[in-house]
């Protein structure tokens, strides 16, 4: 989408060049997911406010950052709620984070094992195809334990260039939400 487009859409800072992606609240309670009995700083977000700041975030260019404002009808301004909200909203990206890294490192040492292995098996098939004196029934199985190297590089292949990519932009998407400023702005009269 067209940085033009994108100004009609989310309000933005000239001079910092950051968008601001604005969310309406009746109450506080409304960031946090209903059936999480947590303390705030604990509890999930709602699952339809992270649906809605990622796909904000998705629309939005990477070189630009991001400002998270908050809307909440002035009669509910708790300076100390607002403060615990923040609190939050931080640390729930930054357990997002933690998992995102988490999965990230198993599915390196998935990718290592299976080059490992794969390599075990291309060699040991080679190796052992290469003698004449082998049956046809081991034959058959030598080319099975050769394909199923071939499988093991192309999982590590997959692994690496599609899982991680994805996981990737996830964690580059939590990153800059937890980089972010986050604001309360209050509306309706004092």
């Amino acid at each position: 989408m067209k940085k033009t487009n994108l100004k009609k859409i989310y309000r933005f800072n000239e001079d910092e060049k950051v968008f601001t992606i604005e969310v309406s609240l009746d109450y506080y309670q409304e960031l946090f997911n209903d059936w999480d009995a947590s303390p705030m700083r604990k509890r999930d977000l709602n699952p339809e406010l992270v649906e809605y700041l990622e796909a904000a975030s998705y629309d939005i260019p990477r070189s630009n950052k991001l400002e998270i404002s908050f809307s909440i009808p002035v009669a509910e301004k708790n300076i100390p709620r607002e403060k615990k909200s923040i609190d939050g909203i931080k640390n729930n990206f930054m357990t997002a984070l933690y998992f995102i890294k988490k999965e990230l490192n198993l599915i390196l040492r998935k990718i290592a094992f299976f080059i490992i292995l794969g390599f075990i098996f291309i060699l040991t098939a080679y190796l052992t195809q290469n003698q004449t004196s082998i049956a046809v029934g081991f034959n058959v199985l030598f080319e099975g334990v050769y394909i199923g190297g071939w499988v093991l590089l192309w999982e590590a292949f997959s692994l690496f260039f599609f899982s991680m990519y994805e996981l990737r932009k996830r964690k580059a998407m939590y990153t800059r939400f937890f980089n972010s400023n986050i604001v309360f702005s209050y509306r309706g009269q004092n």
